[in-house]
């Protein structure tokens, strides 16, 4: 009743199909994960997706064997043309995310970017501006996908002001958090970006 109650919120058709994609894609992998790695073939109707306060998705699945771990780590994303769905196992993390490449990004810098980041995204995209409309597009996915994976506890924005992106390469982008470093493995595409950070739980 829950994921029926948050899509009938949707005002947009086009983000009523987005949610309905990315938690039908999540519902498959799972009953996937529960098939291949627990022998478990689980009906449609046993796996939802729910949500806690903070806004983070969460598997919620009826187990018929008390013995099975609880579900595994979800993490969702999606746009006008991907659903994305990824698991973490427990003990993991997970965190992705998708965005089309657009030049309104680069107006919003400022809002996830120190100068210093802006300088490596420059140097990194160089004098193009679709190359700089890209990187600074790959930019804001890799935090978007580290938020999710490891900034849940703070706002969106905060995450971004602390967050810091040290190196942006081909294959994603190197940033720190506080005392560690993480690597968000990235791969851009002639019009998006998808990026994936997954770590172990401290």
């Amino acid at each position: 009743m829950e994921e029926k109650e948050h899509v009938q919120r949707c005002r947009s058709v086009r983000r009523k199909l987005e949610l309905v994609g990315s938690r039908s894609a999540a519902k498959i992998i799972v009953r996937s994960y529960f098939r291949e790695i627990w022998n478990l073939d689980l009906p449609p109707d046993a796996v939802r997706v729910g949500k806690r306060p903070s806004g983070v998705p969460v598997v919620v699945a009826s187990m018929p064997d008390p013995a099975v771990p609880r579900p595994p780590r979800l993490s969702l994303t999606h746009n006008r043309s991907y659903c994305w769905a990824a698991l973490a196992r427990d003990r993991f993390r997970v965190g992705v995310d998708i965005q089309e490449i657009e030049s309104r990004i680069q107006s919003l810098t400022s809002f996830f970017l120190d100068k210093s980041e802006m300088d490596i995204v420059r140097s990194t995209a160089g004098p193009v501006s679709e190359a700089q409309e890209a990187a600074y597009t790959a930019a804001w996915s890799a935090k978007e996908a580290a938020f999710k994976c490891i900034g849940r506890k703070v706002s969106f924005r905060k995450f971004c002001l602390q967050a810091r992106i040290l190196r942006m390469k081909e294959d994603g982008a190197l940033l720190t958090w506080g005392d560690s470093t993480y690597f968000v493995r990235q791969i851009c595409t002639s019009g998006t970006v998808f990026s994936v950070l997954n770590i172990p739980e401290v």
